[in-house]
């Protein structure tokens, strides 16, 4: 999803108009393997928030970093979560995946 790029310039990639969860659903009926989405806080909102995402997957690092955004900030709604996979790295960071109650196994 873009609101400012019109033309990539890599390959293979397109850019996807204002109907993200139209796109993502239409992409999810193909065959082929998972989709993951990194490092976009806006996009994962918009998709948590069409129930788009089949599984959320979480990393937590053990460090304060201050203000900035955060994923549910502003969150208004009940969404529960069942935890299908949790791994503890020597570092302490935690890797956790979350998928909504009935929702099948990527």
């Amino acid at each position: 999803m873009s609101t400012t790029l019109h033309d990539l310039p890599w390959g293979p990639a397109k850019v996807i108009g204002r109907n993200v969860a139209g796109e993502l659903t239409r992409l999810k009926q193909q065959p082929g393997k998972n989709i993951g989405i990194v490092g976009s806080l806006t996009l994962v909102r918009s998709l948590l928030h069409d129930g788009v995402l089949d599984e959320l997957d979480l990393m937590i690092f053990p460090i304060l970093v201050g203000p900035g955004r955060h994923l549910f900030d502003g969150w208004a709604e009940t969404a529960p979560l069942e935890l299908v996979h949790s791994r503890t790295f020597s570092t302490g960071v935690l890797s956790l995946a979350y998928r909504r109650p009935g929702t099948k196994a990527a």
